[in-house]
């Protein structure tokens, strides 16, 4: 029986530098904002949120708003950002 194929590199290879990637911890923040917002947007198209709150727009507001103070963003312009779109 033969070793399966594989497309990675064996372990003992390391990996080729990469000119363009991004510290570990400013990569950390960004994906977890984007699957925090993807995890909302998914709920929110297939109807779940619907079901579990009476203002969708509101709790969008408060989603991103958490998101983003979790990302580092200062507290005063997100919500003098918020306070211009209505919020």
């Amino acid at each position: 029986m033969s070793a399966p194929l594989t497309s990675t590199p064996p372990p003992s290879t390391p990996a080729p530098p990469n000119p363009t990637a991004y510290p570990p911890r400013v990569a950390t923040i960004a994906l977890n904002a984007w699957a925090s917002m993807l995890g909302y947007l998914e709920a929110e198209i297939f109807g779940s949120l619907s079901r579990l709150v009476g203002d969708s727009d509101q709790l969008y507001r408060a989603h991103l708003r958490t998101v983003m103070l979790g990302m580092g963003f200062d507290p005063v312009l997100v919500d003098r950002a918020d306070s211009r779109q209505g919020g």
